[in-house]
């Protein structure tokens, strides 16, 4: 008996242990961080990646209370364009971004680098019809969307990420932290010299969002359901050091971000 108990103890403190590890995420994976912070006053975005991939403001800016820290609001005639990099161009990706908006009615597009729909690299919007998230990706002269199952135009914060792993043929959607659906995609991946857009359909402009942005990162890998409850719990700036409790942040690299 005592024997059973003494093995039974164990396994509560081996599994406390593993719960309590973090989340690894590996830094050198993420292509683009855009944390709309307080250097980011005039008309640019700073990629805070430290790749360089800085973003035009098109349209005055406005900034607001964002979820960690302070967002860009985004109106009607306002996008952002990030230039082309070889290294935004991705077959394998994960991008991640906090959003708030009421808007509705019209396809809107958060982040997206494509020049049309075919030859779309990746893009993350919300439905003309539904008010809920979906991602999409061209291919094989056609164009391949997967939708979410909540409703984020209400105007509260929602954290959202889209997945794509090519070598598996597998792209995944979340929404705060959990995979809401995935499908398969056997077409290639078509690697887009498009500029990188935020609140556009294209690096053209237009089909653009009326809301709030934080928070956005793109990363080269495809990241599971934990590593992407880490990224929207702790912040992008938590990622290179573990965290030992929940709310605790890194000071290691990027700006300071309080989570409100």
């Amino acid at each position: 008996m005592k024997t059973r108990l003494t093995l039974l103890l164990f396994a509560l403190i081996v599994s406390v242990s593993i719960a309590g590890e973090a989340i690894a995420i590996d830094v050198e994976s993420i292509v683009g961080a855009w944390l709309f912070e307080e250097e980011d006053r005039d008309e640019e975005v700073i990629d805070s990646s430290g790749n360089g991939h800085d973003g035009i403001i098109f349209g005055p800016p406005e900034w607001d209370e964002g979820k960690f820290g302070s967002a860009l609001k985004l109106g009607a005639g306002n996008y952002v364009r990030v230039p082309h990099s070889e290294d935004l161009a991705l077959e394998t990706y994960t991008v991640t971004m906090w959003l708030s908006t009421e808007d509705s009615g019209r396809w809107i597009s958060m982040v997206a680098k494509a020049h049309d729909n075919p030859t779309r690299n990746y893009m993350a919007y919300i439905h003309i019809d539904t008010g809920k998230p979906a991602m999409s990706q061209g291919g094989g002269g056609a164009w391949h969307d997967l939708g979410a199952k909540t409703v984020v135009n209400d105007g509260e914060w929602y954290h959202l990420a889209i997945s794509f792993d090519d070598d598996e043929d597998v792209g995944k959607i979340f929404v705060n932290g959990v995979k809401e659906d995935q499908y398969s995609v056997a077409d290639a991946v078509p690697l887009s010299d498009a500029d990188l857009v935020f609140a556009s359909y294209t690096h053209a402009g237009g089909n653009g969002y009326v809301g709030l942005l934080d928070e956005i990162a793109i990363f080269n890998v495809a990241l599971e359901e934990e590593e992407i409850k880490r990224v929207m719990q702790d912040g992008i700036s938590a990622l290179t050091s573990p965290v030992e409790s929940k709310g605790k942040l890194s000071t290691t690299w990027g700006g300071i971000k309080s989570k409100h």
